[in-house]
């Protein structure tokens, strides 16, 4: 053998020794596998972006924002704008979807009228708010019926009109309030009219949004603190009749019931009280009792909110108020503790955030409805590590009788609260996602916040639709939230759902509806797209039909 093939040989023996130290001495072990490598097919494809029919709902611009202070962190803490004068106390507040393709969401809110002889008269005092130029249009609703719209539930329909059931007369002599039984419905186009009525006057009652379509009315009481919860629950059925609920004769709270619609269809009672069921509403409905129960707390004035499909957030209340929460699986019926808040709240607002987080406004410590200390500060649940994490505090006090909802920019309003000075104000919270780590505001024009938009406005279920992207990190979320409609600490329409979702090309994703009505009602949803440092987009307006 030459030298020259024994150094050869050589080689070849010190690189199979290297290979046996890299990979193992072990012959029988196999080779890791690569990782898989995108298509770059797929990475390299733009697909040119359709035209955007309207810009998407944004937050003021950077230059109206006030200067950031030494001890204010926005990127971690958040960012409470200057308290506004507002026309009404919101005790009621419900984000109005745009009227057609080209306008703008609104915010609806109402209140008690004072003088009460209006509430005799029929006339509930409104007002309707533009997030997009801070104007207000307050009005007059002029019902022909014996009171107003103080303390009624209200849902969206299928079809996006608001459907308000209940309210208040003027005060009797002892002081309370004798319910009504009257019905209103507010269209999309702005009008107001009168249902039918129902069987019961109804103060404090919940509406649900039922699957089939159907209106749910569950509890309330006839007179203030002068009967017991009404246990007869009652369906507005799509022809315009009402169907009582004879089999499904519940005790239930006297005010404001939590009620959630399931995967499976049904509706599931989380609270206040410990107990858990679930109602069968067809026919004269049924009820199934949940042995296990929720937890042992009684939280009134607590809040219970759907962040994920099937799982149910529950969290403060009580007398004196609970800094404890639990999280409800509504297919199983069982329950779990996660992180406790750093503050005990009963007449707290909780609102689902587009990444899945809760944020927490308002309320107070103590017993009754401004008892104790006010919260301040806002408070943060992470869903992943159900922990709490302390934000920036508002200047007003938020306790009962206030009222929050999110935007379609991801900023929060909050309004109202009980006999303090700033009942007749709101303040709107921007969230830590909308700041960029120098507390500069996070929008498209400067490239840090995600654009997400598709061509398309109403969805079938289980259907494929093309979202078209701009966006400088990857998106790893996008989420369908419902429009809030809110008072006492529950908001009776707000549920969120994740998408799936396929990367088509580089700034396209193919995106797969909802499977079917049980997840997500029908009706009117803001899309928005999560990228992977948890920055949402704006909102887009879709409706699934």
């Amino acid at each position: 053998m030459s030298s020259s093939s024994r150094a050869s040989l050589l080689a070849i023996h010190c690189l199979l020794a290297l290979c046996l130290v890299a990979c193992g001495s072990d012959a029988t072990t196999a080779p890791v596998k690569p990782e898989p490598k995108p298509d770059p097919k797929i990475e390299e494809t733009i697909t040119p972006l359709p035209a955007l029919e309207v810009q998407p709902e944004e937050i003021p611009a950077t230059s109206s924002l006030p200067t950031p202070s030494a001890t204010q962190t926005r990127s971690s803490n958040g960012l409470w704008l200057e308290p506004q004068a507002w026309p009404v106390i919101s005790i009621h507040a419900t984000l109005l979807p745009p009227k057609d393709a080209q306008a703008r969401s609104s915010v609806l809110t109402w209140g008690w009228n004072s003088p009460y002889v209006k509430a005799n008269e029929g006339i509930t005092f409104v007002d309707e708010y533009s997030p997009s130029t801070g104007t207000h249009t307050p009005t007059q609703m002029k019902s022909g019926t014996n009171g107003d719209m103080f303390g009624n539930g209200h849902a969206f329909t299928e079809s996006g009109d608001l459907f308000m059931a209940g309210g208040a007369q003027p005060a009797n002599a002892n002081g309370n309030w004798p319910a009504i039984n009257d019905v209103f419905l507010r269209t999309t186009n702005g009008a107001w009219s009168i249902l039918p009525k129902m069987s019961l006057e109804r103060w404090y009652p919940t509406v649900t949004l039922l699957p089939n379509g159907e209106m749910l009315v569950s509890s309330g009481v006839k007179v203030q603190n002068e009967t017991p919860a009404i246990r007869l629950q009652e369906v507005y059925q799509k022809d315009g009749t009402w169907r009582s609920l004879t089999g499904a004769n519940k005790k239930f709270v006297p005010y404001y019931p939590w009620m959630h619609v399931t995967p499976q269809g049904g509706v599931f009672y989380s609270g206040p009280t410990p107990e858990m069921a679930v109602l069968d509403p067809s026919g004269q409905g049924s009820w199934t009792d949940i042995q296990a129960g929720r937890d042992l707390e009684a939280r009134n004035y607590g809040s219970s909110v759907m962040f994920s499909e099937g799982k149910v957030l529950v969290m403060g209340g009580g007398a004196p108020a609970s800094k404890t929460a639990v999280v409800v699986d509504l297919r199983s019926g069982k329950s779990s503790p996660t992180g406790s808040m750093h503050f005990g709240r009963r007449n707290l607002n909780a609102l689902i955030l587009p990444n899945g987080n809760v944020l927490v406004i308002g309320g107070n410590t103590g017993v009754g409805n401004s008892d104790g200390d006010p919260a301040y500060s806002a408070e943060l649940w992470n869903a992943t590590t159900g922990e709490w994490t302390v934000l920036s505090s508002q200047t007003q006090i938020r306790n009962y009788h206030s009222t929050a909802l999110l935007l379609p920019s991801g900023a929060v309003i909050s309004m109202g609260g009980f006999n303090t000075p700033g009942q007749k104000t709101a303040e709107t919270f921007l969230p830590p996602y909308l700041f960029n780590p120098d507390g500069s505001l996070r929008t498209l024009e400067n490239g840090t916040r995600p654009l997400a938009y598709t061509t398309q406005h109403e969805i079938g279920y289980g259907e494929k639709f093309t979202v078209y992207l701009k966006s400088a990190k990857p998106i790893k979320m996008l989420s369908l939230l419902s429009p809030g409609s809110t008072t006492h600490a529950f908001d009776m329409t707000q549920r969120r759902l994740e998408l799936k979702f396929v990367k088509a090309s580089a700034n396209t994703l193919t995106v797969t509806a909802p499977a079917n009505v049980n997840l997500a009602l029908r009706g009117n949803y803001m899309l928005f797209a999560v990228d992977s440092d948890g920055v949402p987009s704006s909102a887009q307006w879709l409706k699934l039909k």
